[in-house]
């Protein structure tokens, strides 16, 4: 309960998780899926908004459920008024039905986007059924082609930022391959640190697979000038691979998979350049610190200790990566070789 009353900060359980992740989830053979919420939609809510959070959410609950139990419409000798009447109670018994089936759902697990969508729906279908809605209207005096262009213009804002979004995603897919298209992501939606991270990794994947290689073609005869040129290209994608990751963490710091992208991109530049193993380390070791109990973490950290000739250290991140998960061969076989 390192933070009871706010909790660690709304859909922040993916991050959160893994400061206090048991050491036995290293045994199942889901170990290393990413868990971004409690599979208890109540518990979720606790761990990520805290007291006052949960305690909002419940009072939502009870009173959701007091609407539909007890809230009744009063007979009127009118027929309207009478078939009002008897549709509301119609509807009475399955919406609170199919609002107590979503409680339960919860408690086994999380909501996701269509069932908190009937969350709300199913107490305003009953609230708008019952025979006491009135409507207010209340004049605005404001000139009706202002305020048709005010909403057009709202309207148009938001539908190119969902545009946006939307086709930064698909941009983001396919630039797993495509360093354009991670270029597109990023200009689309320049707020999104994920897109960083991937597109640092592809600038680091043209640095070592396409400039270097051909840097180490060019004959001892080129001229002075093109071997300037071939480092300027050299430079001006390391320097975008390193620029691009460091803003992907800077955007978040506590995301485990941009880390671990980040020391992978690390790793990449370190084929030819073997100070950028200290930064890979270093990376790796941030990693341990926010899940310091996934074995693998410590595996990874012994692996490079040995590719940096640490054997001592790398001994002791082997012997820290068996003690979580007893059953990883991996670390049983780097240690036999040590």
């Amino acid at each position: 309960l390192a933070h009871p009353f706010f909790g660690t900060g709304v859909e922040t359980f993916g991050y959160s998780y893994y400061w206090i992740r048991p050491a036995t989830h290293n045994l199942i053979s889901e170990s290393d899926f990413l868990y971004n919420k409690a599979h208890n939609e109540y518990l979720n809510f606790f761990a990520t908004t805290g007291f006052v959070g949960l305690i909002a959410y419940l009072f939502l609950i009870f009173s959701s459920l007091r609407v539909l139990y007890s809230n009744r419409s009063n007979p009127s000798p009118s027929l309207d008024r009478h078939a009002s009447l008897a549709m509301t109670n119609n509807l009475r018994l399955p919406l609170l039905l199919g609002f107590i089936s979503i409680l339960i759902t919860n408690y086994f697990g999380f909501s996701v986007v269509n069932i908190a969508l009937f969350f709300f729906l199913y107490p305003a279908i009953f609230i708008a059924s019952i025979d006491k809605t009135s409507l207010r209207s209340q004049k605005l005096n404001l000139n009706s082609t202002v305020g048709m262009i005010i909403v057009s213009l709202i309207a148009i804002w938001l539908l190119v930022g969902l545009s946006k979004a939307w086709l930064a995603d698909i941009a983001y897919n396919k630039g797993k391959g495509s360093l354009e298209e991670s270029e597109k992501a990023v200009r689309l939606n320049p707020t999104e640190p994920i897109y960083y991270a991937q597109l640092g990794n592809i600038n680091a994947l043209v640095v070592t697979q396409l400039i270097v290689p051909q840097i180490a073609k060019l004959p001892a005869t080129a001229s002075a000038e093109i071997k300037a040129q071939a480092q300027a290209y050299l430079d001006k994608y390391l320097n975008r691979a390193l620029d691009n990751i460091n803003k992907a963490q800077t955007l978040n710091p506590y995301n485990l998979n941009i880390l671990k992208t980040k020391a992978k991109t690390e790793l990449t530049l370190a084929t030819f350049n073997k100070k950028y193993y200290q930064d890979a380390l270093n990376t790796l070791l941030k990693i341990t610190e926010l899940s310091p109990t996934e074995s693998n973490n410590y595996l990874n950290v012994g692996i490079l200790y040995q590719s940096l000739g640490k054997n001592d250290l790398a001994k002791l991140a082997f012997q820290k990566a068996l003690a979580l998960n007893p059953n990883s061969g991996s670390a049983k076989d780097y240690l036999k070789k040590l």
